[in-house]
């Protein structure tokens, strides 16, 4: 069987529908995640993702089609200076991870880790954000406080998603924000913590992709940024479709 192991995964929306899922009867305790302030978004200039995933092995692809489906949902690939791309591929089987390695003959190679997910248990949600310029639904402050304080003692957000990560993420949207965050403010660890985003420091981003990995959830999100005339990275307009969906098996790290 041919998984067209040398193709740029498509950016097409006619993609099979997403199932919701329907969690079973239980009490779980959970806590409302928190909306971040946004930090510094770098940006180098390089490849974009269509040529720095064609630089992959052909072999390492394949086996990234193999297990993540043939319906690909949020992707990337990307490299620093001088080093060998690594990729990120979210289909609707299993979240797949390349990373380049030497193995112990010292010969370049790929560890591929992988996240099978329960495809019955994936949720998607669109999120269109559009601020009025300079209006109160921008960016979200550091001194902003959407809920009522708690008691001295109160249970705090757990969360495990490290600092360089949650300044990209406080770019997005709250409720975009939010459903990333959810299945993991509880404290289950976050294993695998990766963005992508490709544009002008500044200005619209034609790609902007971040995934959250644990041992039982993923969440991921595949999108633009613009901005218009009159607005700035405050209230800029973000198209968003985010993801949520259960681990069933994992095998890498």
């Amino acid at each position: 069987m041919s998984f067209l192991p040398d193709r740029v995964p498509s950016e097409s929306h006619d993609r099979r529908p997403v199932h919701r899922h329907n969690p079973q009867n239980h009490v779980v305790q959970r806590y409302e995640p928190n909306v971040h302030a946004p930090g510094e978004m770098s940006f180098v200039s390089g490849a974009g993702r269509d040529e720095q995933w064609m630089r992959m092995p052909e072999a390492a692809r394949e086996r990234m089609w193999r297990y993540a489906g043939a319906n690909p949902l949020v992707w990337w690939s990307s490299a620093e200076a001088g080093r060998r791309p690594r990729a990120v591929l979210f289909g609707d089987q299993a979240l797949c991870f390349a990373d380049p390695r030497l193995n112990t003959d010292h010969r370049p190679v790929y560890s591929i880790s992988v996240y099978h997910v329960d495809p019955a248990s994936l949720h998607r949600t669109e999120v269109r954000h559009r601020p009025r310029p300079h209006g109160r639904l921008g960016r979200v402050r550091v001194n902003d406080s959407t809920r009522t304080a708690g008691p001295p003692d109160a249970r705090r957000e757990a969360s495990s998603i490290q600092s360089h990560v949650l300044e990209v993420l406080g770019h997005l949207p709250p409720q975009a924000q939010e459903f990333l965050q959810f299945p993991f403010a509880s404290g289950q660890e976050i294993l695998r913590q990766d963005y992508h985003y490709f544009g002008e420091s500044g200005g619209d981003l034609s790609v902007f992709c971040l995934v959250l990995a644990g041992p039982r959830d993923i969440t991921a999100v595949d999108g633009t940024r613009t901005i218009p005339v009159g607005h700035t990275e405050a209230d800029a307009h973000w198209d968003l479709r985010c993801y949520r969906a259960k681990v069933v098996k994992r095998r890498g790290r």
